[in-house]
Parts: structure tokens; C-alpha cells; sequence
């Protein structure tokens, strides 16, 4: 019984380890929230939201060295389209709800690229080997509302 107990603990183990290296995560970034228009890296990155057209969840640039899984996001092809979005997530009721502004870091802490939401928290999946990311849509049908910090 002790030799199955530690066999299912190592197997835990090994599993946890191996997924823990794939992630990667976001960064606040003080400075990219104060003037996001002059400081975006425009042409290292390509742009995607998801949630609706008007009010998305989320707004981010991945750099165009990786491959993005986007499933869930919507490709912003116009830089108007970029300002206007981002915009839309910063035009909100005092005190409502505050945009989020943070890098996306790989699994070594690379900047990957950037992330605009009321949400201050998704999952990055980050397959070194082929290159792929993977963004989680940040909503959360149960949250009563955008802002979700303790």
C-alpha cells in the first residue's frame, strides 16, 4: 500500500512539473497604461479582442514570431480599430472598473506581448518547441463584475 501511495505521489509529481512549465503569465506595466498610443510596439505585434465588438473583454498584441491560437479572439486588422477598442475598455464610470494594462511573458519571462482588460488575470499557454500561444478569454460568466480583485 506505501509502494502505490508513493508511485501515485511521484506520478503527481512528474505531471505537475511537466505542466507547470508551459505557462507563461502577465506583468503589470505602469508605463504601457500612461500612454499605450506612443508606446505600442505596432508592427512587432498583431492585435486581437475578444468579447463584443463595442465593449471587448480583453484587447492583446502577440508578437509576430509566434503562432496564436485564436479561437476565441477576433483579429483587429486597423490601428483605428486597435485605439478604438482599447479605448472602449478606459471609457468607464469612475471608480467602476479599471483597465488592466500588462505585458504577456513566456515560460523564461519574455516579453510575448501586451494585454489591455478590466480582468487582471488569464491563463498563457506557451508551446516553446512549435512556437504557439495560447490566451485564454479572460470573462467569467459568474464574476458580478469586470473588476474581480479582492
Amino acid at each position: 500500500m506505501k509502494i502505490q501511495k508513493i508511485s501515485l505521489y511521484l506520478v503527481m509529481l512528474l505531471f505537475l512539473s511537466g505542466c507547470t512549465g508551459s505557462f507563461g503569465k502577465i506583468q503589470l506595466n505602469q508605463y504601457l497604461s500612461s500612454s499605450y498610443k506612443d508606446t505600442l510596439q505596432i508592427e512587432e505585434f498583431n492585435y486581437y479582442y475578444c468579447g463584443r465588438s463595442g465593449l471587448p473583454y480583453a484587447v492583446i498584441g502577440i508578437d509576430k514570431k509566434y503562432k496564436f491560437n485564436d479561437r476565441v479572439w477576433h483579429k483587429i486588422n486597423t490601428l483605428d480599430d486597435l485605439f478604438l477598442k482599447i479605448d472602449n475598455l478606459a471609457d468607464t464610470p469612475e471608480n467602476y472598473y479599471k483597465m488592466t494594462v500588462a505585458d504577456i511573458l513566456d515560460t523564461t519571462g519574455d516579453k510575448i506581448g501586451v494585454w489591455f482588460s478590466y480582468y487582471y488575470y488569464t491563463v498563457v499557454k506557451v508551446n516553446q518547441d512549435n512556437n504557439i500561444i495560447d490566451v485564454l478569454n479572460p470573462y467569467n460568466p459568474n464574476d458580478s463584475k469586470y473588476d474581480t480583485r479582492p
